[in-house]
């Protein structure tokens, strides 16, 4: 049986990735940004093609930081090295190598962060629920 990955977790966990890079959410906002591009102004740096922009919403990213946060050490850090673009060249190959596993394994841990992400966002969401109720 093969495992696959859940897209919107996926989606969910690239968005992470920039915001990562974007020093937690600390850097200039997603607005100014855009104006930037607007502008023609280049956000990123002087060389390569123009690439598009795809904002980040802060908030949903920092419930995302949680949830990977809550993941065992080994799941976590197949998660940062693949979404958090540790390593430049982002291949699984690369990836599986340095961290010293195979690639199977990696793709596995993705897999299964997949599944723990959701589930953790679905028990987060039921907890808000539950105390927007008792208020």
């Amino acid at each position: 049986m093969s495992l696959k990955r859940i897209s919107y977790i996926v989606a969910r966990l690239d968005s992470w990735g920039r915001w990562l890079h974007s020093s937690g959410g600390n850097s200039q906002s997603w607005l100014a940004t855009m104006v930037d591009i607007m502008n023609g102004q280049r956000v990123w740096s002087n060389t390569g093609p123009v690439r598009c922009y795809v904002p980040v919403d802060s908030i949903e990213c920092a419930i995302t930081d949680r949830a990977v946060m809550a993941l065992p050490v080994d799941l976590r850090k197949a998660v940062v090295a693949w979404h958090g673009c540790i390593y430049q060249d982002g291949t699984l190959d690369t990836v599986s190598r340095e961290l010293g596993i195979a690639r199977g394994t990696l793709h596995r841990r993705l897999c299964q962060a997949d599944i723990r992400v959701a589930e953790w966002l679905d028990e987060d969401r039921k907890r808000k629920q539950v105390n927007a109720v008792t208020f």
